[in-house]
């Protein structure tokens, strides 16, 4: 079974209202994880209804747009941003040999 791990890999942006402020917490509170292949899909439902609701919470801001992708070096890892706010990895773990 392959194993992840997420990490945030930048967020160094200020925040411009309290909509990107909740969004860089709901990002701290999914970084260095461990989730198994069978648990990334719960891992990027769970990301974005957390995204949904404080857009949500937060409806008089431009709601923030989270983007996820496969990374383009093609090593399995899996790419959660939302511009200007933060950057996160879902990094596929190496196995031992």
């Amino acid at each position: 079974m392959k194993n992840y791990f997420s990490r945030i890999t930048q967020d160094h942006w200020c925040s411009k209202n309290n909509l990107q402020k909740a969004a860089h917490k709901v990002a701290m509170e999914m970084d260095r994880r461990i989730v198994t292949s069978d648990q990334v899909e719960s891992f990027k439902t769970e990301f974005k209804e957390k995204i949904n609701k404080i857009n949500a919470e937060f409806s008089r801001c431009k709601p923030v747009k989270l983007d996820i992708e496969r990374d383009l070096a093609d090593r399995g890892d899996i790419v959660f941003w939302a511009d200007g706010i933060f950057h996160l990895c879902l990094f596929l773990a190496k196995e031992n040999i």
